[in-house]
């Protein structure tokens, strides 16, 4: 998957309070190759001036839909327009670190040059669980909810929410 087009699927519905430090932290990425595939779901706030606040910065497609789907449907939908090689699902109120996108990636290329680059992949990522403060709740979401990251029954896959966006 080296040199694969790689898009961030975010979808946004009244995020105004904490959106900003989601597409900061998507803008310091250290690796830059990517797109940011957005549908709004019919926010009246301030959401669609700050995505537009970031072009500058960020290469964001939005999405002209009309429809209010919720945030299923949303990302539905951002999965129908995107064709990348790899996506990764956004939250609009994540934070990501600054290695994300790299490191994922890294891991993505040895499981792919592993099992083929045909092989359809998921790869996801623990992560620190934060207040609306951005105080820290736990270091780690996989034991805060009581999973295994070692859980690999497509059975448990898809009961459990282990793959956060």
């Amino acid at each position: 998957m080296t040199g694969s087009s790689i898009d961030i699927l975010l979808a946004t519905f009244n995020g105004e309070t904490y959106l900003r430090e989601q597409l900061d932290s998507l803008a310091n990425q250290d690796r830059g190759d990517f797109r940011v595939l957005v549908r709004d779901d019919q926010s009246t706030d301030r959401t669609a001036d700050i995505l537009d606040a970031y072009t500058n910065q960020l290469t964001i497609e939005r999405l002209d839909d009309r429809e209010h789907l919720g945030v299923v449907g949303s990302f539905g939908r951002l999965l129908e327009h995107s064709a990348a090689g790899c996506m990764f699902f956004c939250d609009q109120d994540d934070v990501w670190s600054p290695a994300k996108i790299r490191r994922v990636m890294n891991t993505f290329d040895a499981y792919a040059a592993e099992h083929g680059s045909e092989a359809p992949l998921m790869v996801c990522s623990d992560a620190e669980v934060i207040d609306g403060a951005g105080h820290r709740v736990a270091r780690s979401f996989f034991r805060h909810q009581h999973l295994s990251p070692k859980a690999t029954a497509l059975r448990q896959l898809l009961t459990q929410n282990m793959a956060l966006g």
